[in-house]
C-alpha cells in the first residue's frame, strides 16, 4: 500500500487506490480484495465493503455504514452513518441511506429517496422519487412507495409551546447558538439542536430515530402548526435574527 492520502471532504487523510476498480478508500475504512470500487467512488471513515459489493460511479460510503454480498451503490447515492446495505439490495441516482436503515434482499431505493432513521426496505420493495421512508418503518414484499410519498412508524413528535421565546431565553441565560453543529455540548447547539433539546426526552428519541435535521423540522412543525421550519442552515447571526423576530410574534 502506498503511503499516501486524499482529501474525501473534511482535510486530507491516509488513503489508497482500491485495487479493484481504482477508487480511493481511507486507511480507515474496510474494503475487501473481492469488493469493487470504481474510480470515482469513495469509501472512507470506518466504512465497510465486504464480498462482492459494488461502489459505483460517484457514489459514497462512509461513516460506520456497510455494504455487502451482493449489494450495490452507484451514480451519486450516499450511504452513511450505521445504515446498511445487503443481499442484492441496489441504491442509485441520488438516493440516500444513512443513520441506522437497512436496506436488503432485492430492495431498490432510488432517483432522490431517502431511507433513514431505522426504516428497512427488503425483499422486492421500491423506493423512488422524493420518496422518504423513516423511523421504524418497514416497507417489503413488492411494495412501491415514490412521488412524494413518507412512510414511518413509531414517532411520538412533541410540542414546545413558544418554541422560539424559549429558545431565546436559553441562549440568553448562558447557553449558545452555533449552526455549524447540531449539539457542541449541552448547552450550545443550533437551532434545529436547541428545539430538539427543549422537547426533552421525547426529543432525544425523536433524534435517534430520524437523525437532528428532520427531528428538529418535525418538532418545529408540530410546535408552530401552519409554519413551515426555519432555515437549519442559517448562518448565527441571521438564525439569531430569526428566532428573535419569531420569538416577539409568539409573545405579542
Amino acid at each position: 500500500m502506498q503511503d499516501t492520502t486524499f482529501d474525501f471532504g473534511a482535510g486530507p487523510v491516509p488513503a489508497h487506490k482500491h485495487t479493484n476498480g481504482g477508487g480511493w478508500v481511507a486507511d480507515s475504512a474496510t474494503v475487501a480484495e473481492s469488493a469493487y470500487v470504481g474510480s470515482d467512488a469513495l469509501v472512507y471513515d470506518h466504512a465497510r465493503v465486504y464480498d462482492h459489493a459494488r461502489v459505483c460511479d460517484h457514489a459514497q460510503v462512509s461513516g460506520s455504514a456497510q455494504v455487502s454480498y451482493n449489494a450495490q451503490v452507484s451514480g451519486s447515492a450516499r450511504v452513511s452513518y450505521n445504515a446498511q446495505v445487503s443481499g442484492s439490495a441496489r441504491v442509485s441516482g441520488d438516493a440516500r441511506v444513512s443513520d441506522h436503515a437497512w436496506v436488503f434482499g432485492d430492495a431498490r431505493v432510488c432517483d432522490h429517496a431517502w431511507v433513514f432513521g431505522h426504516a428497512w426496505v427488503s425483499d422486492h420493495a421500491q423506493v423512488s422519487g422524493s420518496a422518504q421512508v423513516f423511523g421504524r418503518a418497514q416497507v417489503s414484499g413488492h411494495a412501491q412507495v415514490s412521488g412524494d410519498a413518507q412512510v414511518y412508524g413509531d414517532l411520538d413528535v412533541p410540542a414546545v409551546k413558544h418554541i422560539d421565546a424559549r429558545i431565546l431565553a436559553a441562549i440568553e441565560q448562558g447557553g449558545a447558538l452555533e449552526m455549524n453543529d447540531w449539539h457542541t455540548c449541552e448547552t450550545t447547539h443550533c437551532r434545529a439542536g436547541w428545539a430538539i433539546t427543549l422537547a426533552g426526552a421525547a426529543g432525544a428519541k425523536l433524534e435517534e430515530l430520524v437523525g437532528p435535521a428532520f427531528a428538529g423540522q418535525l418538532i418545529y412543525e408540530r410546535s408552530r402548526p401552519g409554519v413551515a421550519a426555519p432555515n437549519f442552515y442559517a448562518s448565527n447571526k441571521a438564525a439569531l435574527a430569526s428566532i428573535r423576530a419569531d420569538a416577539l410574534k409568539e409573545t405579542t
